[in-house]
C-alpha cells in the first residue's frame, strides 16, 4: 500500500513538474504568437484585443502606431524570456521547480517593466 502511494506520487509529482515547465515556456511563446497580428498591423481597434488605453482608441492611426510598438516590444521580450527560460533549465543546479518557477518570474517582471513604458 505504501509502495503504491509513493508511486503515484511520483508520477504526479513527475507530471505536475512538466506542466510547470510547458507553462515557462508556454507563456511566452503565446504572447509571441500574439504580438505578430499587432506588429503587421492585422488587428484594427477594438475593445477585446490590442494595446488599449484612451489614447489608443482616440484615432485609428495611433491605434495602429501603438500596436506596432507594443507588438514589437512583446515579441522581443518574449524571445528573450525563452532564451533566458532555457539557459536556466540547460545550467542551472536548481531543482526543477525552482528553475521552472524562477523562469516565470523574470518574464513577468520584463512584461511588467514593458507594458509600463509603453504609450505616449
Amino acid at each position: 500500500m505504501e509502495q503504491d502511494y509513493n508511486q503515484i506520487k511520483q508520477e504526479y509529482d513527475a507530471f505536475a513538474m512538466k506542466i510547470l515547465v510547458w507553462l515557462s515556456y508556454g507563456v511566452p511563446v503565446i504572447l509571441l504568437l500574439v504580438s505578430i497580428p499587432m506588429i503587421l498591423g492585422l488587428i484594427p481597434p477594438n475593445a477585446v484585443y490590442g494595446y488599449r488605453t484612451q489614447y489608443t482608441i482616440s484615432s485609428p492611426d495611433i491605434w495602429y502606431a501603438e500596436n506596432y510598438k507594443a507588438g514589437v516590444a512583446f515579441a522581443v521580450i518574449s524571445l528573450v524570456a525563452i532564451a533566458v527560460i532555457y539557459l536556466i533549465m540547460k545550467f542551472s543546479m536548481r531543482p526543477l521547480l525552482h528553475k521552472a518557477l524562477l523562469g516565470l518570474g523574470i518574464y513577468t517582471v520584463l512584461i511588467i517593466g514593458v507594458a509600463s513604458n509603453l504609450g505616449p
